[in-house]
């Protein structure tokens, strides 16, 4: 018979190696929705753009509390489009100046090619 203490000891071991193996399964099982937010910088007046922030900072707060994933922001104009793989501050996002015209068709190609994609874009008035 072996030593009660081995025993115990074995038995914790073989129970958080479990515990640990459970949480890695759980953690890809209920993995967090992943988006990218495009904001389409299509000329805007202040007290719309302040809804597209708004919008902005709601998902940026799910982002912050691990509710969701901001994979990449796309900014997005007439005149062409930057990409960054990490999130915009919110203030940052208050601070860009909106011009040019919406780009529909390029907004078209983006919804079909960009998986989980959330248009940040100016209400028609």
């Amino acid at each position: 018979m072996r030593d009660p203490n081995q025993r115990l000891i074995t038995t914790v071991l073989v129970g958080w190696a479990a515990f640990a193996g459970l949480g890695i399964v759980l953690r890809q099982a209920i993995a967090m929705p992943r988006v990218t937010v495009v904001i389409d910088r299509s000329y805007c007046e202040p007290q719309n753009w302040q809804k597209v922030v708004d919008r902005y900072q709601a998902l940026y707060a799910q982002h912050q509390n691990k509710q969701l994933q901001i994979e990449s922001v796309i900014l997005l104009s007439d005149l062409g489009e930057e990409t960054l793989k990490t999130p915009l501050d919110p203030s940052a996002v208050q601070q860009l100046k909106t011009y040019g015209r919406k780009d529909l068709a390029r907004q078209e190609v983006l919804s079909n090619e960009v998986e989980n994609m959330e248009l940040l874009s100016c209400p028609d008035p």
